[in-house]
């Protein structure tokens, strides 16, 4: 996917974020269950605080996005209200 210009030289495109949230949740929660299962709680709690860790870093991925698209849009707004300025009433 292209850049858009409000964009943040650290987030990734969102048609990336989606995919990968969902591929980190279903390995932390199999791999959380097998370490469970075979009674290494210490390692299954080091797994899920890592998950829950990529997950959050998802989440501020996924503001940045946010954050970029509002800067974007501020950017044509910016550039409507300057166009609309110039011209003769």
């Amino acid at each position: 996917m292209s850049k858009r210009t409000g964009d943040l030289w650290w987030v990734t495109p969102p048609g990336t974020v989606g995919p990968l949230v969902v591929a980190i949740g279903i390995v932390g929660l199999a791999l959380t269950i097998f370490l469970a299962a075979t009674g290494r709680y210490l390692e299954a709690v080091l797994a899920t605080t890592t998950v829950v860790l990529l997950l959050c870093l998802a989440i501020l991925d996924v503001l940045g996005e946010i954050l970029g698209s509002i800067r974007d849009l501020n950017g044509v707004l910016g550039g409507r209200q300057k166009e609309d300025t110039e011209q003769p009433a």
